[in-house]
């Protein structure tokens, strides 16, 4: 998965590919691409606030940021995040611990904003 700098072919998928075609059998090809263009949007700005709240030692901010990011992530399936921004929102005793875990946590938001990208793009009319 990541914490540890491990390569990326070694990793889980970026998505539960299961999980996505429940949720568009359920709400539909349009309706599913409307949840992932939302997804990333709020991955973009939770990342963005995470970083801040981390700079700041803020660590109570950090910590309900990271719950609001599992929560998106839990929305589409994004396990690698998820697992991440868990740890982090729970796990993690220190503000060292969680600006350790920022660049795997980095890479992992990039890796599935690519995903969310590609996908929103090849649902596109």
């Amino acid at each position: 998965m990541g914490f540890g700098g491990a390569a990326r072919e070694d990793a889980d998928p970026v998505l539960d590919e299961a999980y996505l075609s429940e949720l568009a059998i359920a709400i539909g090809q349009d309706g599913l691409k409307e949840v992932l263009l939302s997804a990333r949007a709020n991955l973009a700005r939770l990342r963005m606030k995470l970083r801040d709240a981390a700079a700041a030692g803020d660590m109570t901010s950090v910590r309900k940021i990271a719950h609001a990011l599992l929560g998106t992530c839990a929305q589409i399936g994004a396990f690698e995040v998820r697992v991440l921004a868990s740890f982090i929102s729970g796990e993690a005793q220190t503000l060292d611990e969680i600006r350790a875990l920022m660049l795997d946590l980095n890479n992992a938001l990039d890796f599935l904003d690519a995903n969310l990208a590609a996908r929103v793009s090849s649902h596109s009319s």
